[in-house]
């Protein structure tokens, strides 16, 4: 497998004498997955480079936020794991900017520390899990593909929660087999949610990531395009829940 790094003063392909894939003999990795790691030039991320390579991934590395945002514009991406320790820009604000970009983009974080401040502002900003450090491989791994599943990225077509199934290579959404017409706003709200079974999304999450307003604004936006939303989805819209004071989840499935 390849890995290319794009420090704030390289851009290339990594070149140890010991890869056979070195620069002048790339090979596509057997695996069609891209994983962007964003994460100061380090030993550690070279052995995360290694370890992913290893599990069949294609690798792309980046050592700043601003580099990581100018390769989701030029490199098909399936995946983002990143420290939210960055030199130029903090790690969550490169989170929530990788979100607006790719809204359904699977996001892992690194994080050194075990407070549950850290990992629930990482939530906020719009990632799917966190990985403690130092990392365990095989937890990595585990969790990376994990997320890829949640999303249908290099699994099934289709994801399906509580009856809502989201055809992803179709952008359709059916329930009971009989497709529902969306908007394209209420196609990326059912697939967040469904996305995260359990997961409640705020008010304010939704606002700055499916449209893109500030998070001061007061509207009731999100309101209206929900309850229009569980209308459309008939009996399987009680799915959506309403978390009082915060803002929705999709109920994930008693079996």
């Amino acid at each position: 497998m390849y890995s290319q790094s794009h420090d704030q003063s390289t851009y290339g392909v990594r070149t140890d004498s010991a890869n056979p894939f070195a620069f002048g003999e790339q090979k596509k990795p057997e695996s069609d997955l891209r994983v962007l790691l964003v994460a100061p030039e380090s030993e550690s991320r070279r052995e995360l480079e290694n370890v992913l390579e290893e599990h069949g991934f294609g690798v792309i590395s980046a050592g700043t936020g601003a580099s990581a945002i100018s390769l989701l514009d030029r490199h098909p991406i399936d995946i983002v794991v990143m420290s939210l320790t960055l030199v130029d820009m903090s790690g969550l604000a490169l989170c929530a900017a990788v979100r607006k970009l790719r809204p359904t983009l699977p996001v892992l974080t690194l994080t050194r520390h075990a407070q549950d401040d850290e990992h629930n502002a990482a939530f906020e900003a719009g990632a799917d899990d966190y990985i403690a450090e130092p990392v365990q491989s095989r937890l990595f791994i585990l969790r990376a593909r994990a997320a890829l599943r949640r999303l249908g990225v290099g699994g099934p077509d289709r994801i399906q929660c509580a009856g809502i199934t989201v055809d992803l290579a179709a952008h359709r959404v059916f329930v009971d087999e009989t497709e529902i017409g969306l908007t394209s706003t209420e196609y990326r709200l059912v697939l967040l949610l469904i996305r995260s079974p359990g997961r409640v999304f705020s008010r304010r999450y939704l606002l700055d990531h499916i449209w893109n307003l500030p998070s001061h604004v007061v509207t009731r936006t999100v309101d209206t395009h929900v309850k229009r939303l569980r209308q459309k989805l008939g009996a399987a819209g009680s799915a959506i829940e309403t978390v009082r004071g915060v803002g929705y989840r999709c109920i994930p499935p008693t079996s």
